[in-house]
């Protein structure tokens, strides 16, 4: 078993255990960095899409670079298809830091994921068009090049920071990529408890 497959069941084991997600009928992989958001949302580009067999030896490579940190971040459902983001960090590798390995962060979905029936258009920003030998909904159709337009909206909100009270939500740590929830409308957001960032993004 390669180490991204084993991380992949990690993952949705986790998410299991948070609920009941439907089970994809696979995983298909995209990689960002910090340039590729639009808000609080991942800019995924369809025809850079990669199944874990492909992304395998990929994610390897990475573990070696010397980066501080990897995320995996389950985003829900593209038809039959699980979409899992792997984030890079802002900073550059180092690659003569390979001691302590590089950690890998498995994070979400969020409720409101689940909310919406587990449809992971509705977080993600989707650019270009499937390659046609791959069909990632299970519908053999072309899609719009054209951004979501419910994901773009939902980018367009102001960035909440360590003090401020934003509200009840989840927020995701603009530097590591931790998650933050506030139960209630007075709870003030906190420095991230990972790496003591004060800048978020509101994901849920």
């Amino acid at each position: 078993m390669s180490e991204l497959r084993g991380k992949l069941n990690e993952l949705f084991n986790r998410v299991c255990a948070g609920g009941a997600p439907p089970a994809p009928a696979r995983f298909m992989i995209a990689e960002v960095g910090p340039k590729d958001f639009k808000g609080a949302h991942p800019v995924i580009d369809r025809s850079k899409l990669q199944d874990a067999e492909q992304y395998a030896e990929r994610f390897r490579q990475l573990l070696g670079a010397g980066y501080a940190w990897l995320n995996l971040s389950y985003y829900g459902l593209i038809g039959q298809t699980g979409l899992v983001v792997v984030e890079l960090p802002g900073a550059a590798p180092r690659p003569e830091v390979r001691s302590p390995r590089t950690s890998v962060n498995l994070s979400g979905p969020v409720m409101a994921v689940a909310d919406a029936n587990w449809d992971a258009t509705a977080f993600v920003v989707l650019v270009g068009e499937e390659p046609d030998s791959d069909d990632h909904d299970g519908g053999g159709s072309k899609h719009s090049a054209e951004p979501t337009a419910q994901a773009v909206n939902k980018g367009e909100s102001t960035m909440p920071t360590t003090g401020e009270k934003p509200g009840k939500g989840t927020y995701k740590c603009k530097k590591c990529g931790q998650l933050v929830t506030l139960d209630d409308d007075t709870d003030t957001l906190p420095p991230c408890p990972k790496c003591e960032h004060t800048e978020y993004d509101k994901v849920a």
